[in-house]
């Protein structure tokens, strides 16, 4: 099955049109074909909406419309083009929910997506950069053996100057915002601390906290792009 990022279905037909015309094509038994997509519609929480036109969904329910179509056939291998992108907090976790659930059903999944936080949630990670492979195993095994250094975690009152006075200094490899605190990635973390705080000092920068925390996937992915 595939779920392509752009929605590709027929705007002018309604949810259930779309459903059993996907279902005709791919299931040649007609009674087991609207079986099928009476189940999937209500399985994607479709079945209220089941008469609207396809076109005159959000941007949430187009997503699991499209879902619904690369599923109806109950296909061994799923591969899902940035399912989330695009749409409401909530309808990203409901997708998750779905994508969970056809796991537990023995289906494998191949999914792209530009948020880490996401990526992590997977039994396996490839690192593509510029059309390349650079990386690819579980989240802890590559956090593990790819980082080839550490992270600190770095907050004060004043994050930008933080960051300005440190960027392009030999303290850091590397310098980047997350949230409320800046993640430095450095060669050791003992030893780059206290020559952080004190340039810090002279550059009339205070540090709240900093302290080494664990890399994360994001983490890693920036680390490995910039590298490659």
């Amino acid at each position: 099955g595939y779920m392509s990022q752009k929605f590709g279905l027929y705007a002018d037909l309604t949810v259930r049109e779309n459903v059993e015309f996907f279902g005709g094509v791919y299931v040649s038994d007609r009674k087991e074909a609207r079986r099928r997509c009476v189940e999937v519609l209500d399985e994607m929480g479709l079945t209220d909406r089941a008469s609207q036109l396809a076109g005159e969904l959000s941007g949430g329910w187009k997503q699991r419309l499209a879902m619904a179509t690369a599923i109806v056939h109950r296909p061994a291998i799923l591969f899902l083009d940035e399912p989330t992108a695009g749409v409401d907090p909530v309808s990203r976790r409901q997708i998750w929910d779905f994508i969970y659930a056809m796991q537990g059903r023995g289906i494998t999944l191949f999914v792209t997506t530009h948020y880490m936080e996401e990526a992590e949630r997977c039994n396996r990670i490839g690192f593509i950069d510029r059309g390349r492979l650079v990386a690819l195993g579980t989240p802890a095994h590559l956090k593990q053996t790819r980082m080839g250094a550490q992270v600190v975690s770095l907050t004060g009152p004043d994050l930008y100057g933080i960051y300005s006075a440190l960027k392009g200094t030999d303290l850091v490899l590397d310098i980047n915002l997350y949230g409320n605190d800046l993640h430095a990635v450095v060669d050791d973390a003992a030893g780059a601390l206290p020559r952080i705080e004190a340039h810090l000092g002279r550059s009339g920068m205070a540090l709240t906290e900093g302290r080494a925390i664990p890399p994360s996937i994001e983490d890693l992915f920036v680390r490995l792009t910039r590298r490659a």
